[in-house]
């Protein structure tokens, strides 16, 4: 999954989305546990593309964090020209809900796990944490990890 802190949106390929990028990507097998939302498209549009499909509930699994119905794209048609150069099997949207999404009653996967308090009662905290590096990163829900930490010391000058 491709976590993303520019969009509030989840979704993942559908295994009958047979769009050119979603041919060598894992798709979503529909679970027992996936109830469609009568009536709701998924339609995101990208500044390079877009994504089609439909609206689930579904339980989502993070590491060892349980998210139980978690609203979810299930994509019939990604067009993200933008996409082919990273490596995704869907994405995860971490940033606050826009207006498309609050004005649907959708909560981001983040939003949901402060909601339903999911962190606090693993006695973790509402924050995550993440670290980009030129081959690779990593990313931490409920407590930062120190072993990313710098010894960063600001100096400032009061100037009279």
């Amino acid at each position: 999954m491709l976590f993303d802190t520019g969009s509030c949106h989840f979704w993942v390929p559908s295994e009958n989305c047979t769009t050119s990028r979603c041919l060598t990507h894992n798709k979503y097998s529909r679970t027992d546990d996936l109830v469609p939302i009568d009536g709701s498209a998924l339609e995101i549009s990208y500044l390079s593309g877009k994504v089609e499909g439909y609206m689930a509930n579904e339980t989502v699994v993070l590491g060892d964090i349980i998210v139980p119905h978690q609203t979810i794209g299930i994509a019939n048609e990604v067009n993200i020209p933008l996409l082919d150069d990273v490596e995704w099997d869907g994405i995860i949207g971490l940033s606050y809900p826009n207006n498309k999404i609050r004005n649907s009653h959708v909560d981001p996967i983040f939003d949901n796990l402060i909601k339903n308090n999911i962190l606090k009662n693993k006695d973790m905290k509402n924050v995550f944490g993440y670290v980009l590096n030129k081959d690779s990163g990593s990313i931490q829900f409920g407590r930062p990890n120190p072993n990313h930490y710098r010894n960063q010391f600001m100096y400032s000058k009061v100037m009279d």
